[in-house]
């Protein structure tokens, strides 16, 4: 995913070259999982718990990233509805920063959102 990569994120093409490359496969898989994976310290000590009951690993994270992408869809619509004068500049460099995952499936919904809300600010303050 050549969009997560424009983001700063290593993408498939990253890792397929690692993997060749590297001397040692599951160290560089177990330290990549530590440098990518949700940074939240309360969350670590749950994964082995998730690994005992089955629970694949993208399931955990997907179901995280639904719950975060819903909370920054609320916080955006908030800062849209709010009254600060600068509410425009701040969507649009919201916008501009999170417009290289529009090509990211699960994420292109969160672009759309924003467009819309900046959007409606624009022909609100016209």
């Amino acid at each position: 995913m050549a969009a997560l990569q424009e983001l700063g994120i290593p993408g498939s093409d990253h890792l397929r070259e690692a993997l060749t490359n590297c001397t040692d496969p599951l160290k560089f898989i177990e330290d990549f999982q530590v440098e990518n994976g949700i940074l939240l310290p309360s969350l670590r000590p749950a994964l082995p718990f998730l690994d005992l009951h089955s629970m694949r690993r993208l399931e955990f994270h997907e179901s995280v990233m639904e719950e975060l992408r819903e909370r920054l869809l609320q916080r955006v619509g908030e800062l849209a509805a709010s009254d600060l004068k600068d509410k425009n500049k701040r969507l649009k460099e919201i916008l501009d920063k999170s417009f290289p995952a529009i090509r990211v499936k699960p994420l292109r919904y969160l672009n759309i959102c924003m467009i819309r809300c900046h959007t409606r600010c624009i022909s609100l303050t016209l």
